[in-house]
């Protein structure tokens, strides 16, 4: 045999072989990512069950640039979110969408915080047309909390404009940067998105045709059906069904919402459950504004309904005279006022958002929800909300069972 053609057998049995290893199925899994100059390959099957995508900081630590070199620092008890092989190279994890590493070591794995869950939506604002250029050093923080410390500039797209704050994105989560730590900002404020929304207030859901058709004999008890075909309607038409903060956000000026942009409320607490079905069966967000006496915020617990406070125990008719219906907060004294709506707040995780009973108020009631706390209150109107509303009077559109959903349709476009 010629030994040319020797070497040729003997190449194709190496390449042979090394493809036979490269493809064994029990081969072990490599990381093969360098961070400066010749990476350690590191086997990561035994820390499988240790780390997922969403992690926890166990201690005050340091995070690296590619070349790992220290820039900065993120505190304990701090939320991370790794990259999608969330692998170690050179015992270190890479941040999901970000050139920083940390030490594996300085991590928890965490089966409760999760994208979906917690960071849903501010990914639904339209971004202004800002970008902010930080300082050489700048804070993340997470509401007013500290939580990362960069030590070199860096750019963001503006997603929450605030008096002394912006709303940025970093590592798929939500953070803000005081004004301070700006260095420049480029571009304009100018709105994006729609101009205004419809707040829709619903009451009773039910079955016409049980006990509960014959019960509820008002025209604010809609049929599920009914109720069912507009909830359908906005999800199949791409509507963001917005929470109260971003409500808040929204008509004080802060965020872009989307052009179909809706607000789904529900008043008071009686036939509920059919509702909450269809909310959940659409993944539709929607707000209850409950009577604090008349059940406990558990008995209504879904992940897609957020609930507020419709006053512990003032949705009673003709408490006061001259008046429409009378609730009691148009004209009770101020002390059983205030010990009302302190209740119903502590009830309801301190909320700070109300809704007024029968759409009843006045300039004193005003006056005692923002004594009580509360920095925004429902009311009724029959028109869409917008920047610059009374932030204590905000309109809704109250549906009921002879609504026509042409009629619907035209309130939420």
């Amino acid at each position: 045999m010629k030994k040319g053609l020797k070497i040729i057998i003997v190449l194709l049995i190496i390449v042979i072989i090394s493809l036979l290893l490269f493809f064994l199925p029990n081969r072990k899994k490599e990381v093969k990512e360098k961070v400066k100059g010749t990476s350690k390959i590191v086997d990561t099957s035994k820390y499988k069950n240790n780390y997922n995508t969403y992690m926890i900081v166990n201690k005050d630590t340091n995070i690296y640039d590619k070349k790992k070199n220290k820039i900065g620092f993120i505190k304990k008890d701090s939320k991370v979110i790794l990259d999608d092989n969330y692998e170690i190279v050179d015992k270190f994890f890479k941040l999901d969408n970000e050139e920083y590493y940390i030490d594996y070591k300085d991590l928890d794995k965490s089966d409760i915080f999760t994208y979906d869950n917690e960071y849903k939506t501010y990914k639904n604002y339209i971004p202004y047309n800002l970008i902010i250029t930080t300082k050489d050093s700048y804070k993340l923080m997470i509401d007013d909390i500290e939580s990362i410390t960069i030590n070199t500039k860096n750019s963001y797209k503006v997603i929450i404009k605030d008096s002394d704050r912006y709303g940025i994105e970093y590592n798929k989560q939500l953070y803000y940067i005081a004004k301070s730590d700006i260095e420049s900002l480029d571009g304009d404020s100018t709105r994006i998105g729609t101009e205004s929304l419809a707040v829709l207030n619903y009451h009773y859901t039910i079955d016409k045709n049980s006990s509960e058709g014959r019960e509820c004999r008002q025209n604010i008890c809609m049929d599920q059906t009914q109720v069912e075909e507009e909830i359908k309607y906005l999800k199949d038409n791409d509507f963001y069904a917005v929470t109260m903060e971003d409500l808040y956000l929204f008509l004080t000026d802060k965020i872009n919402l989307p052009e179909k942009s809706v607000a789904i409320t529900i008043d008071d607490g009686w036939y509920l459950a059919r509702m909450i079905s269809i909310l959940e069966k659409y993944q539709m967000q929607g707000t209850l504004y409950l009577i604090g006496s008349l059940a406990s915020p558990s008995d209504y617990k879904s992940d897609y309904l957020e609930i507020h406070s419709h006053s512990w125990d003032m949705h009673t008719l003709g408490v006061c005279k001259g008046y429409n219906r009378g609730g009691g907060l148009v004209c009770l004294d101020e002390k059983t006022v205030l010990e009302d709506l302190k209740k119903s707040r502590e009830s309801l995780n301190n909320t700070e958002v109300f809704c007024y009973p029968f759409f009843e108020y006045n300039d004193r009631a005003i006056s005692l929800l923002k004594k009580a706390g509360f920095k925004m209150a429902l009311a009724g109107g029959s028109r869409k909300a917008k920047p610059g509303d009374n932030m204590y009077i905000i309109p809704r559109y109250e549906l009921s069972n002879s609504t026509t959903m042409n009629q619907f349709i035209n309130m939420v476009n």
